[in-house]
């Protein structure tokens, strides 16, 4: 898709600024920078999203918004080419309310 790529997010490790079940837009870039939201294929946790907090010699250094997303320092330095896109737009899932229900005599 010359560079773009559709994703639905599953997990709840960047609440609250990405809820489960949105639809999320990335795309590549020829750099990345502290602060992007990024698609990655982490050689251990698989296709995950996470914001880099730093750059590395060899790689990023990625954290979840969510205080209960795997540390930083559980998932280690990520390798540049492990980088998958950075997030360009979001669709989140609509909010679901509950119906109640009128009875009419």
């Amino acid at each position: 898709m010359l560079g773009w790529r559709l994703t639905r997010i599953d997990g709840d490790s960047m609440t609250p600024d990405i809820s489960p079940g949105s639809y999320a837009i990335f795309r590549r870039r020829p750099y990345y920078t502290p602060g992007d939201t990024v698609l990655c294929d982490h050689s251990v946790y698989g296709r995950i999203t996470k914001r880099i907090v730093s750059t590395e010699p060899d790689g990023f250094r990625l954290a979840g918004t969510n205080p209960k997303s795997v540390s930083t320092e559980a998932m280690g330095v990520l390798e540049a080419h492990r980088v998958l896109g950075k997030l360009t737009m979001v669709f989140s899932p609509p909010k679901t309310r509950a119906a109640s229900i009128t009875e009419l005599e």
